[in-house]
């Protein structure tokens, strides 16, 4: 095994039959930067008992542990997107 080539692969890039993403010019960069924060904007309320119960209150007693998650914050970080 030790003289032996490892096989190459040849590929003609010209026969692809890939599209090419379009482009789009952006004029106004202001309204496209409010566009793209309020795109990734989101608001949700909670209640003051559920806020209350999100902090875990148990420590581990070990300096350095990690923080353990409470139930409310692993349920409401399991809901679908």
């Amino acid at each position: 095994m030790r003289g032996t080539k490892k096989p190459t692969l040849n590929v003609d890039m010209s026969k692809s039959k890939s599209k090419s993403k379009s482009n789009y010019r952006i004029s106004n960069w202001s309204e496209y930067d409010a566009s793209l924060k309020q795109r990734g904007s989101l608001t949700f309320w909670l209640t003051l008992e559920v806020i209350e119960q999100w902090v875990n209150q148990e420590k581990t007693g070990r300096r350095g542990a990690s923080n353990t998650y409470s139930d409310v914050a692993t349920l409401i970080n399991g809901l679908p997107k």
